[in-house]
């Protein structure tokens, strides 16, 4: 999956008319590990490179779930 798969993704999911309402958007962003089963909770972080190209990553909380 690259960036442009997720945004399709979340597009057609907001922009889904015969199921408005069906996703809470307000609800955390999960990570599922498909190796141990868990869940973990995610954020976004942006940083810069060492050659200054921004980077963006999604992390995840490992230990705090």
């Amino acid at each position: 999956m690259n960036w442009l798969d997720l945004y399709n993704f979340l597009h057609q999911r907001a922009n889904d008319l015969k199921n408005l309402g069906q996703f809470d958007w307000q609800k955390e962003v999960t990570v599922y590990d498909n190796h141990f089963g868990g869940l973990y909770n995610a954020e976004l972080i942006e940083f810069f490179d060492k050659n200054g190209n921004k980077e963006t990553h999604i992390r995840i909380d490992s230990e705090g779930n």
